[in-house]
């Protein structure tokens, strides 16, 4: 496996790019070697205009946006050859990216540069580093797979059992949007490969009727491959989400805006990773679930699949608790019939 991070350059002469032989790599379609140092040509001579003009504001800015976005693209289109060109075991470290995440300043340091000839922050290093870790990961298949939450508060604004579906915050507007907003981000989730469960204090047919009949849910009951909603202690259902998905709980994170739930769930399930979910701070629970490790690409069709497959052993496992004991006669037919003996 390899690591390729694509180029951030600084602007240079155009023979400095023969020089690192990366011509033919963006400049596939010109015929010959007189055209493509041409366009680098026009350039430079914007960039001696630019110089030796009249002063004049306006012009001189005009200058500078083209020299700017001309050389932009030029990095764009090198940047898009090379991922073409990789194989899809390679890792493709976007740099631009992480630049323009962390912004300009933080990236550059003069004191690297003229100490160690590296132009990069530590804060870029560092952020490099977990980028081909993340990606490394996401190869590998290495990532939580399951996202568990709760409902009230997190879902939406105010309590179900207590409000009515009517009351509740969520929509496009005022104080529904936040949570709107957090729903978008976990349907993300789902369509990237996430496994999303729900775990709240209420009952399960309020959550559902709120999922198929508000308008406003983005997430709808299709979405969500396990329901765990009932009156029991939250470390007991997590368990048997964890069972019944056949998961291990350090595949699982799972979202309260609880405390004491949060709490609780540390002290007896340590594996599991927490999330105390404040309305105000979306950014860094977004941030917090970075350590879900999804590929950017998945087929919706086999999402939907896997999540119905879920739905399914879940029925089928509610029907197998209520039944006792099961047993096979034969009549006088030949043919063979089960009888059940409900557990209640």
């Amino acid at each position: 496996m390899r690591i390729i991070i694509s180029f951030r350059l600084k602007i240079f002469k155009p023979q400095q790019y023969e020089r690192y032989g990366i011509i033919s790599l963006f400049d596939k379609n010109k015929k010959n070697q007189g055209e493509r140092t041409t366009d680098y040509d026009k350039l430079y001579k914007i960039k001696k205009v630019a110089a030796s003009a009249t002063f004049n504001p306006f012009a001189v800015l005009v200058i500078i946006l083209n020299i700017v976005v001309k050389f932009l693209f030029l990095i764009d289109k090198i940047n898009i050859a090379l991922y073409e060109i990789i194989n899809d075991i390679d890792l493709f470290i976007d740099l631009k990216r992480l630049i323009c995440l962390n912004g300009i300043k933080k990236c550059y340091s003069d004191r690297y540069k003229y100490r160690w000839m590296m132009p990069y922050s530590k804060d870029l290093l560092e952020c490099m580093a977990s980028e081909i870790y993340k990606q490394y990961s996401i190869k590998m298949g290495k990532s939580k797979k399951c996202l568990v939450l709760d409902c009230d508060n997190v879902l939406w604004g105010g309590v179900l059992s207590e409000d009515g579906m009517e009351r509740v915050y969520v929509g496009n507007s005022g104080v529904g949007r936040k949570y709107s907003d957090f729903q978008k981000f976990v349907l993300f989730m789902y369509l990237h490969g996430c496994i999303i469960a729900l775990c709240s204090k209420n009952d399960e047919s309020d959550i559902r009727t709120m999922l198929l009949e508000h308008n406003a849910m983005v997430l709808k009951d299709a979405n969500i491959s396990y329901y765990s909603c009932n009156w029991n202690n939250k470390v007991g259902n997590i368990k048997a989400i964890a069972e019944d998905l056949n998961i291990g709980l350090d595949s699982i994170v799972f979202v309260d805006d609880s405390v004491f739930e949060i709490e609780a769930i540390q002290a007896y399930l340590s594996e599991v990773k927490c999330i105390l979910f404040e309305i105000q701070q979306l950014d860094k629970i977004y941030e917090e679930l970075e350590c879900f490790n999804l590929k950017h690409s998945c087929r919706l069709e086999d999402i939907a699949l896997r999540t119905n497959t879920y739905k399914s052993d879940f029925e089928r496992r509610k029907i197998l608790k209520k039944v006792k004991m099961c047993y096979l006669f034969r009549n006088n037919t030949g043919s063979y019939f089960f009888t059940f003996n409900s557990s209640n």
